[in-house]
């Protein structure tokens, strides 16, 4: 009797930096010219509800009845040649769903920090079949890591985006509240 083993790596990206992309695209697409750069590394779906995420984790689209379909959230990007050197690739600071997190340290005030913002760093995968995505984002200067897990419920139409939050042996924060933030654009008209 024959017994095989394998042993199966999962590629996890590098934890990266969330700022503008280190260097400019080599050629900048004619449609990016007329419609923006697109900020998706991730996408999730079943044909009904579409969700696209960004590098840094945030959501950047939410397309309704279908991927095709209307966009249900409010993210437009710059469609500048620079754009994807643009923190969020030129889109306003209040476009898209992302979340953070407000913060005390030891006899500080409150502070709050996004999670798609520097100095989060991000590494993200698809685990299972590819229909849930991980993000991990970590500070290493507050001591956290939070890693979120979305996916979309099949035949419901619903985004599911669960969070899970780790403070770090020797982190600063002493206290501490979880925020999600969204600019829902609802329509079923263009």
């Amino acid at each position: 009797m024959f017994v095989t083993a394998a042993l199966v790596v999962l590629a996890i990206d590098s934890p990266r930096a969330c700022g503008p992309l280190p260097t400019p695209p080599d050629v900048v697409e004619p449609i990016e010219r007329l419609f923006g750069a697109t900020n998706v590394n991730a996408a999730l779906g079943d044909g009904g509800l579409t969700a696209g995420f960004s590098r840094c984790g945030e959501l950047t689209v939410l397309k309704w009845p279908g991927p095709g379909s209307f966009d249900q959230l409010q993210y437009l990007s710059s469609n500048a040649d620079d754009a994807r050197l643009s923190p969020h690739f030129g889109a306003l600071p209040t476009a898209g769903a992302f979340a953070g997190i407000s913060y005390r340290t030891s006899g500080a005030r409150w502070r709050h920090t996004w999670l798609r913002d520097l100095p989060w760093a991000h590494a993200q995968r698809y685990l299972d079949d590819g229909g849930v995505l991980e993000d991990v984002a970590t500070n290493d200067a507050l001591g956290l890591v939070v890693t979120a897990r979305a996916f979309v419920l099949p035949g419901r139409d619903v985004l599911v985006w669960d969070y899970e939050i780790e403070r770090r042996p020797g982190s600063p924060v002493r206290r501490a509240r979880f925020v999600h933030y969204a600019d829902l654009a609802p329509t079923l008209a263009r």
